[in-house]
């Protein structure tokens, strides 16, 4: 019985492969589209992706990855899940605050907002009236830890040295592919090994603030660096977050003060 229910599974993935086994859509069919497509047929995966919408009304993909579902698109909600206001910030002089919830939009232009979304500060994302789309939160440090062991069981997820390297493999399934400049995509030359083969589609909406606390400019690392706050803090002044660079395909673990301004990607509950 047990060699009759693998000859099926074998047969129904061998079957999808001429048509739908490009399980990221980059154009090449390699393993992990076909380990993608058995966790598909086991968990029945495709059911479960789906769009979520926000309090604003603002539309995500959703993909999932392993046993999660993730959002595939940087949030750019304005208002928390009650419908309370986030305040905006549109002037860098008044950034400065680790405790008030507040989000910005790069450089303070809106038209970043549509691809990259909004820029918050851990207040505004971990806010315990809730940031995310119904039924989704922010995701913990041990579940971006346990997204990363997925894509990649030997990956290092809880080093806290930010030098050190946690995933190679996983940091290029997660970031989005292309470059800006041969107009294929929106990281900077090279952005090296990026496959997206998750579907996670992390795209590089850099930040708000640099590590010398300098608010000169309003936007930093846009094309170079996507940033993504999790829900763990360290204590009252820092949180857990992982980044991806244009340089590299590794995927790190950072711990940095809340103040910063970075994108969020929200997990389903």
């Amino acid at each position: 019985m047990q060699m009759k229910n693998h000859s099926i599974i074998l047969l129904l993935v061998f079957s999808f492969c001429f048509s739908q086994c490009d399980a990221n859509g980059d154009g090449s069919l390699d393993v992990i589209d076909i380990v993608t497509q058995v966790d598909c047929i086991l968990n029945d995966c495709w059911e479960n992706n789906f769009t979520c919408e926000d309090i604003d009304g603002n539309v995500y993909e959703t993909i999932q990855i392993g046993q999660q579902i993730w959002m595939a698109e940087n949030l750019k909600t304005t208002r928390y899940s009650n419908g309370d206001e986030i305040t905006f910030i549109d002037d860098p002089n008044n950034w400065d605050n680790n405790y008030i919830g507040h989000y910005a939009a790069y450089n303070n232009d809106l038209t970043n907002v549509n691809t990259y979304g909004y820029l918050y500060n851990w207040s505004a994302a971990n806010d315990i009236r809730g940031i995310c789309p119904d039924g989704f939160h922010l995701p913990s440090d041990e579940e971006w830890s346990e997204l990363i062991l997925h894509l990649d069981p030997s990956a290092n997820p809880y080093a806290e040295n930010h030098d050190d390297v946690h995933s190679d493999i996983a940091g290029s399934a997660l970031k989005s592919t292309g470059t800006i400049e041969d107009n294929t995509g929106l990281w900077y030359d090279p952005n090296s090994d990026a496959t997206n083969q998750s579907g996670f589609t992390a795209l590089p909406a850099g930040l708000t603030n640099d590590e010398n606390g300098n608010y000169d400019l309003f936007g930093y690392y846009l094309g170079y660096l996507a940033w993504y706050w999790t829900s763990t803090e360290i204590d009252s002044e820092f949180a857990w977050t992982r980044e991806l660079f244009w340089l590299g395909s590794s995927i790190h673990r950072h711990s940095i003060t809340k103040n910063y301004g970075i994108s969020i990607r929200c997990i389903k509950d």
